[in-house]
């Protein structure tokens, strides 16, 4: 009986194959096919299901999960959804509470933000969906009713034509 697994990625360097659960994700142990090799699949696909609630990852995961990313059209849930992997990956094991302490979350906010600044549409980009995320799950940069940014940003999650003014040498 065949199995498709989804997903997995070959790698071959130095001559040798590696098979990895995902791009960037665990390597699996055993050859394709074998028992040890669908166990090891199959135990990386578990942890990435994972969420620890206390982590920003979780929200991510929520929001994903939210009726607010369900109404959005198919074509933005397929740009975003690089978009949310991303915010997962580098914010994932940040604790939910890091994001209501303004002074210590805006450095790491700029950090990744920072990464595209040679891009600033695609800076605006990332901020707007880090953005869709805080505000759906009512999380430290949430927009306040009235659509002001509270002080908790600072700018950080603010439309980024502001943030590339702020940020020119």
């Amino acid at each position: 009986m065949r199995v498709e697994l989804k997903g997995i990625a070959k790698v071959t360097a130095k001559g040798r194959t590696y098979w990895y659960a995902w791009r960037g994700g665990p390597r699996l142990r055993g050859l394709p096919g074998s028992p040890e090799f669908i166990q090891s699949y199959n135990e990386a696909i578990e942890s990435r299901r994972e969420t620890h609630t206390g982590r920003f990852r979780s929200l991510v995961t929520l929001y994903k999960a939210s009726p607010d990313y369900a109404k959005l059209a198919d074509s933005t849930k397929t740009n975003w959804s690089t978009w949310l992997d991303r915010i997962g990956e580098y914010f994932g094991e940040l604790r939910i509470a890091q994001f209501d302490r303004p002074e210590k979350i805006r450095p790491v906010i700029r950090r990744w933000r920072n990464q595209w600044a040679e891009m600033p549409r695609t800076a605006d980009y990332g901020m707007q969906v880090l953005s869709r995320v805080l505000s759906a799950t009512s999380v430290g940069c949430a927009m306040t009713p009235t659509n002001k940014w509270p002080d908790a940003c600072d700018g950080s999650c603010e439309p980024a034509r502001h943030i590339r003014w702020q940020n020119k040498p």
